[in-house]
């Protein structure tokens, strides 16, 4: 299942980084001297890239993630980073049925590889939602201090991983996040989006005096 989940999420996204395998340089100094950074990013309405295979859905469902603003906050005295993704609707219980949901962001310091991808699925069994972290490579686990809170009423999804989570593979990266929602039954695509990516950002705890 985890391994799926891997190939399902990360094929959602890697497209996004396909300009080839150029090292980022690094923050800013500026962002390498703070200690809390706050980034939004607006994604344009309507930009869905949809299924051509066959697979449908609802309208509501089709056109249910299709992401508005994405938040990301950088705590390096608390050594966290929160995505908050504001999205069309997050599915109710009784969609996820027939269908599921999720959302995540690639962290990169390469621009040809999403070196840590966090991913939240909502599914029949995981109303709620459910958040593992997975390296490029597709291993995938949940880590115990990472969370996901779901609020329907405002349609956001909030995931909070401690950079403990992300098992030294990144420090620093561009930020990119997307979504997807699939037929439960066949795990065939419905309709994704993916949003831009941040600039360079620090991932590591704040530089001490």
């Amino acid at each position: 299942m985890k391994h799926r989940i891997a190939l399902t999420a990360l094929a959602a996204i890697i497209p996004a980084f396909s300009v080839g395998p150029v090292a980022l340089a690094g923050p800013s100094a500026e962002d390498r001297d703070g200690t809390t950074l706050s980034v939004t990013k607006h994604d344009k309405a309507g930009d869905l890239d949809t299924d051509s295979g066959g697979n449908r859905g609802p309208r509501r469902v089709t056109n249910s993630i299709d992401l508005a603003d994405l938040t990301y906050r950088i705590d390096r005295a608390a050594e966290t980073l929160t995505v908050i993704y504001s999205t069309k609707q997050v599915l109710a219980p009784a969609l996820l049925a027939r269908f599921n949901q999720g959302f995540g962001t690639a962290v990169s310091a390469d621009t040809s590889d999403p070196g840590i991808l966090l991913w939240t699925w909502f599914t029949k069994r995981h109303p709620q939602g459910f958040l593992l972290v997975f390296r490029s490579s597709g291993d995938g686990r949940r880590c115990a201090d990472a969370t996901t809170v779901t609020n329907r009423k405002v349609d956001t999804v909030t995931q909070t991983v401690p950079f403990t989570c992300f098992n030294d593979t990144v420090d620093h990266g561009h930020l990119r996040s997307s979504s997807l929602v699939e037929t439960r039954r066949y795990g065939g695509d419905i309709s994704s989006d993916v949003a831009a990516r941040t600039r360079d950002l620090p991932l590591s705890p704040a530089p001490t005096e």
